[in-house]
């Protein structure tokens, strides 16, 4: 049996992404960084994203339900995942 998770992108990422907001079906017992890894595959510009700017959770901060996230947490049914590219712009 599976889990519904739903990722949002913000900013320049929906615009990458193509989509402000997706409900992703997953197996259980899956990681933060496993289920960043399904998005690069699903959403290859996703991947090109991340890798031009860095990485996931070093330039793009990744929350699970709030909170920063480690790569390893695990996600569970319900869960939401939001992820903010770096700030740009100043003063």
């Amino acid at each position: 049996m599976g889990i519904k998770v739903t990722v949002r992108f913000i900013a320049s990422l929906k615009d990458v992404a193509g989509t402000d907001k997706v409900v992703i079906e997953l197996p259980e017992d899956i990681t933060v960084g496993e289920l960043l890894r399904k998005l690069e595959s699903e959403w290859p510009k996703l991947r090109d994203f991340a890798r031009t700017i860095s990485s996931w959770g070093e330039s793009i901060a990744v929350l699970l339900n709030g909170r920063e996230t480690s790569l390893t947490d695990k996600v569970r049914d319900g869960d939401e995942v939001v992820l903010l590219p770096p700030a740009s712009g100043g003063v």
